[in-house]
C-alpha cells in the first residue's frame, strides 16, 4: 500500500500546481470571504453586547451570516484542495446568497455589500472571466438599489457612486492583479514542468551509459590485471558507483521539490534491516580500514513502515560518518527501541557514531540544507545532497535527526521513528516461508490456477510453489492455448506473461475482453519481467487483480492467491496490486534462499539447469548470423535471457540485458552490448554449469 507524505495543503508552488492554478486562486478567495464575513458578524454582535439597539430581524442575519461561514470553513478550509475546483460555481451562488440574506434581514449591513462584493464578483471574473464580471456587478447594482430603496433621497448619489464603485471599478482593478498573478503562476508551473523533464531525461541519458559501465565492471575478472592496471580499474569502478550515487540523488531531490515522494507501507523485522545497513557499507569501511560495528542488544521486533527509505536514511548516515573518518577509527550504529506513545507503535532510535574529525557548532545548523557541505574544502565527498534528502525522507515519516559532538571525538548523528507494530499475521509471514505456505494451505481451498507462459524455468518454479501450497496446475505455452483454455473454464485464476509467440498478453487481454467465451472471467494477474510504470498503468486500466514482476516471490504470488479467493468468496472487485520488482535492478537477491526453504536439492538443480538451458537456447539464437539484423528477434531473446539471469539472481546478466535492449530500441546496432551479454551467458555457465542435471538427478553429458 502507498502513501503520499501527509502534508495537509500544499505549502509549495509544485503542491498547488498539482492540483491546479484554478484550486490556489479559489482556496485564497474563498478564504478571504470567509474571514471579512465573519469579521463584519463579529463587529455587529460586540455592539448587539455593548447594548447598541439592534431591530429583531438582525438576529435571524446574525444567525444566518454564521451558518453561512461555518458551511464556508467547512466546505474550504476543512476540505482537500483537490475539490475546490469542483465547487467554484457553489461558491459564487453561497457568496450572493450570503450578500442578500445580509441586505435583505438586516440593512444596516451595508458594509457586508461594500467589503465583500469587490471580492467576490473579482473571484468569479478571475475563475470564469469577463462575462462573470459583468454579471457579477450588474448583480451588485441590484442589491445596491434594494438597499437604495430603505435610504433617503439625498444620499441616493453617494450610494450609487459606491455602488459602481464597489460592482465594477474595485472588480476590475483585483481582476487585472488576479490576471497578471494567474499568468505569473501558470509559467511557473510551465518552467517546474521543463525541469522536471529536463531532470528526467537527463537522469536516463546518464544512467543508460552508467549502467552499461557498472555492469561491465562487475563482469571483469580483477585478480588476471596487474598491479597498477587493477588499481585504474578499481578507480573507474568506485567513481561510476559514486556518479551512479549522485544521478539517483538528483532525482530524489526533483521527486522531493515536485511533492512525488511516496512511503511503502510493509512490515519488516528491525535486525534485518540492520543486517542491510552493514552489508551496503562495509565494503567502504573496509577500504578506508574502518571498524564498523552495530550495537542491538535488545530482541529483535517487527515494525510497518517503508525499509527501503528507512535503508536509504541509515546508509546516508552511515557512509557518511565513513567518508569523514580516518583510517584506523570505527563507526558505531547503536540501536535502542522503546514502546511508542501511540498505542501498538515501536519508538526506534539509531546513532550513527564516528571518531572522526568532527563538525563545527557554527555548521550544525547548516547541515541539513541542500548543497551545503559538512567540509566545504572537501569536495570530493559529494554535492551536499545526501543530508538534505536524510532529512525530508525523516520528515515524511514523522521522525527526527538531530546531530551533536562525540565526547570521544567525532560526531553523533541521531535518527529516530515511531513506526506501527506488525500485527502477528505479518510476523509470522515474515518468520517463516516454510510456517507461511503451511498456514496458507490451512486458510485457502485448493484453487485452479492457469499459468500461461512459455518458458520453462519460470513454469518449473510456479508449479513449485502451487504444489507446495496446495493448488492445481493447468498450463498454457502461448496466448492462443491461454484464450482456449479460459474460455473452457473451470479456471479459478489466471496467472499471464507479456512475452509470448503467437499471442502475446496484451493480446489476450484484448481478445478476452471483446469475446471472454464465459459467463464470468476469472481474474487475471499478470506475471511479467516488464517493470515499467507505463506497462503497470496500463494493465491496471485494463482491470487486471495483480501486476507481479519475475522473478516472482512466493509471499507475493501466495497473496494474489489469497486475494483471488476472497474476490471469488464475496465478489468484491479489490483495487489493482503492482508488486514492482525488487531493487534498482529488477532481480530479487532473497529468490535463491526462498528456492532452498521450499525445494530438495534435486529440484533447486533442476530448476538451475531449465535456466542454463534457456539461456543457452536464446544465446544460440543471438550467435546465429542470420538473426543479427532481425532486431524483433534479437530483443525477444534478450528478454528470455534477462528472465533467465533474474531467476539466477545474476543482476550483471539483467543489466546487460537491459542495456543491450536500450541500444536496439535506439536505432543503433548493439554489437557490443550483445557481445557483453553473451560474455555473461558464459560466466553463468562457468559458475553453475554443474548444476544441470538430467531427470535421474546425474550430471548430463556435455
Amino acid at each position: 500500500m502507498f502513501h503520499p507524505m501527509k502534508s495537509g495543503y500544499p505549502s509549495t508552488l509544485e503542491g498547488w500546481s498539482d492540483i491546479g492554478p484554478d484550486a490556489f486562486l479559489e482556496h485564497f478567495v474563498a478564504t478571504a470571504r470567509v474571514v471579512l464575513c465573519l469579521m463584519v458578524v463579529l463587529w455587529e454582535l460586540t455592539a448587539l453586547a455593548l447594548g447598541l439597539k439592534i431591530p429583531n430581524e438582525a438576529w435571524l442575519g446574525a444567525g444566518t451570516c454564521l451558518v453561512v461561514s461555518a458551511i464556508w470553513c467547512r466546505a474550504y478550509l476543512g476540505s482537500t484542495p483537490g475539490g475546490l475546483t469542483r465547487r467554484t460555481w457553489l461558491s459564487s451562488l453561497l457568496s450572493y446568497v450570503l450578500l442578500a440574506t445580509l441586505v435583505q434581514s438586516w440593512p444596516s449591513m451595508f458594509g457586508a455589500l461594500v467589503w465583500l462584493l469587490p471580492l467576490l464578483v473579482a473571484g468569479d471574473a478571475i475563475r470564469y472571466g469577463l462575462i462573470a464580471l459583468v454579471l457579477g456587478g450588474t448583480l451588485g447594482i441590484l442589491m445596491f438599489a434594494f438597499w437604495f430603496s430603505h435610504g433617503t433621497a439625498s444620499a441616493t448619489l453617494a450610494y450609487a457612486a459606491n455602488a459602481i464603485t464597489a460592482s465594477y471599478i474595485v472588480p476590475m482593478c483585483l481582476f487585472s492583479i488576479g490576471k497578471v498573478a494567474r499568468l505569473h503562476l501558470n509559467e511557473a508551473v510551465r518552467s517546474r514542468d521543463l525541469q522536471s523533464r529536463f531532470i528526467s531525461t537527463m537522469s536516463h541519458e546518464l544512467r543508460t551509459p552508467l549502467n552499461a559501465i557498472v555492469g561491465s565492471a562487475q563482469l571483469v575478472d580483477l585478480d588476471g590485471l596487474e598491479g597498477s592496471n587493477r588499481r585504474l580499474f578499481e578507480s573507474i569502478k568506485v567513481n561510476a558507483d559514486t556518479l551512479n550515487r549522485r544521478v539517483h540523488e538528483v532525482l530524489d531531490i526533483s521527486a522531493i521539490n515536485a511533492g512525488h515522494m511516496h512511503l511503502v507501507v510493509e512490515p519488516f523485522l528491525v535486525s534485518t534491516l540492520m543486517e542491510a545497513v552493514t552489508n551496503a557499507c562495509e565494503w567502504a569501511a573496509n577500504e578506508r580500514h574502518l571498524t564498523l560495528r552495530v550495537d542491538m542488544r535488545q530482541t529483535d521486533v517487527m515494525v510497518v513502515g517503508d525499509v527501503g527509505r528507512i535503508e536509504q536514511v541509515l546508509i546516508n548516515l552511515t557512509y557518511n560518518a565513513i567518508k569523514f573518518t580516518s583510517s584506523g577509527g570505527y563507526v558505531l550504529l547503536r540501536l535502542s527501541r522503546r514502546l511508542g506513545q501511540q498505542l501498538g507503535s515501536m519508538h526506534l532510535e539509531v546513532a550513527v557514531i564516528d571518531n572522526g574529525i568532527g563538525i563545527d557548532d557554527a555548521v550544525k545548523l547548516q547541515v541539513f540544507e541542500p548543497f551545503h557541505q559538512l567540509h566545504a574544502e572537501s569536495s570530493q565527498h559529494g554535492v551536499g545532497l545526501g543530508l538534505y534528502i536524510v532529512k525530508c525522507i525523516t520528515d515524511a515519516m514523522g521522525g527526527t535527526i538531530g546531530v551533536e559532538d562525540n565526547p570521544g571525538g567525532g560526531s553523533i548523528f541521531t535518527w529516530a521513528v515511531e513506526l506501527p507494530l506488525a500485527t502477528h499475521d505479518a510476523s509470522e509471514r515474515a518468520i517463516s516461508l516454510t510456517r507461511a505456505i503451511e498456514v496458507h494451505r490451512m486458510k485457502i481451498p485448493c484453487m485452479r490456477c492457469l499459468v500461461v507462459e512459455d518458458i520453462d524455468s519460470n513454469l518449473e518454479m510456479i508449479a513449485h510453489i502451487l504444489d507446495r501450497a496446495g493448488h492445481q496446475l493447468i498450463t498454457a505455452r502461448d496466448g492462443v492455448e491461454g484464450i482456449e483454455a479460459v474460455r473452457a473454464g473451470d479456471v479459478d485464476l489466471v496467472f499471464l506473461d507479456l512475452h509470448m509467440p503467437n499471442a502475446n498478453g496484451w493480446d489476450v487481454l484484448d481478445q478476452l475482453a471483446v469475446n471472454p467465451g464465459v459467463a464470468a472471467l476469472p481474474p487475471i494477474a499478470i506475471l511479467s519481467a516488464d517493470s515499467d510504470a507505463a506497462s503497470i498503468a496500463t494493465a491496471t486500466r485494463l482491470g487486471v487483480l495483480a501486476y507481479l514482476t519475475k522473478p516472482v516471490s512466493t509471499r507475493k504470488l501466495l497473496n494474489v492467491i489469497e486475494l483471488a479467493n476472497t474476490l471469488k468468496s464475496t465478489g468484491k472487485v479489490p483495487r489493482t496490486m503492482s508488486y514492482s520488482a525488487p531493487g534498482g535492478h529488477g532481480h530479487d537477491p532473497l529468490l535463491l534462499e526462498e528456492l532452498r526453504q521450499l525445494m530438495p536439492a534435486i529440484s533447486q538443480r533442476r530448476l538451475v539447469a531449465a535456466s542454463l538451458d534457456g539461456l543457452q537456447t536464446a544465446s544460440e539464437t543471438l550467435r546465429a548470423p542470420r538473426n543479427a539484423s532481425d532486431d524483433a528477434v534479437v530483443l525477444r531473446q534478450l528478454h528470455a535471457l534477462k528472465n533467465e539471469f533474474k531467476i539466477l539472481s545474476m543482476h550483471e546478466g539483467v543489466h546487460a540485458c537491459e542495456m543491450a535492449s536500450q541500444v536496439i530500441r535506439a536505432g543503433t546496432s548493439g554489437e557490443r552490448e550483445i557481445h557483453l551479454v553473451l560474455r555473461t551467458v558464459d560466466s553463468a555457465f562457468s559458475r553453475l554449469g554443474a548444476a544441470r542435471v538430467n531427470d535421474s538427478g546425474d550430471p548430463a553429458n556435455g
